[in-house]
């Protein structure tokens, strides 16, 4: 496999992965703004923190890609 399909290869799976981290954080945040109880809500917002870092480091590594 040469060097530029590697790179293609990378750039397709950081564009799933970021549309991925973009679904989930739309998803969670749906749940979180229908949840009443204290602890689901913490355990939400951790969730958020924890899709929007991984999108984060998608979209800083695809800049490399570029």
């Amino acid at each position: 496999m040469s060097d530029r399909e590697k790179l293609e290869n990378l750039k397709s799976m950081l564009d799933g992965l970021i549309s991925t981290c973009e679904s989930e954080i739309t998803i969670t945040n749906t749940i979180l703004a229908k949840t009443k109880s204290t602890a689901k809500i913490s355990k939400l917002q951790k969730e958020v923190a924890f899709w929007k870092g991984k999108l984060e480091v998608a979209k800083y590594a695809k800049i490399f890609t570029e």
